[in-house]
This record gives structure tokens, C-alpha cells and sequence, in this order.
């Protein structure tokens, strides 16, 4: 009867502090998983962002072969020519 009442305290303290060890490693792991969430919004806003930025310098970048060929059609248009043509 000791020895099995011996026992039963030994695995209740082994299972509390098997508990507190569960309790700690939970709390570490929800930090971790808020830390992990937190990271992964941060890079989803910068993906989002490299992406306005990107589409940003595309329209820049239409709007000057847009203009270098209406400048170019400008010189090589029939009025231009004659004007050429008399100014010679």
C-alpha cells in the first residue's frame, strides 16, 4: 500500500511538472506563431508595395516610348517635312 501510494505522488509530481513544462512550451509557441504571423503581414505589405512600385515604373516607362514616338512622328509628318522643305 505505501509503495502504490509511493507511486501515485511520484507520477503526480512527474505529470505536474510535466504540465508546467506543456504550459511553457504553449506560451513560447504562441509567441512564436505571433511573431511568424506579424513577419509574414509585414512581407505580404512589402510584396504589395515592390508591386505598386513596379507597375508605377511600367507607366513611367509607356509614357516615355509614348512620347519619344509622338515626337518622332512629329518630325517625320508631312507638315514637318514641308516646313523643312522651305526653311532650305
Amino acid at each position: 500500500m505505501i509503495k502504490e501510494l509511493t507511486k501515485i505522488v511520484r507520477d503526480l509530481a512527474y505529470f505536474t511538472e510535466l504540465g508546467r513544462q506543456n504550459r511553457a512550451e504553449i506560451i513560447d509557441l504562441r509567441n512564436r506563431q505571433a511573431s511568424l504571423t506579424l513577419s509574414i503581414k509585414l512581407l505580404g505589405m512589402e510584396i504589395e508595395r515592390l508591386r505598386e512600385n513596379e507597375a508605377h515604373e511600367r507607366e513611367k516607362l509607356l509614357l516615355k516610348v509614348e512620347n519619344l514616338l509622338a515626337k518622332s512622328e512629329q518630325k517625320n509628318s508631312p507638315v514637318q517635312k514641308q516646313k523643312k522643305l522651305r526653311g532650305k
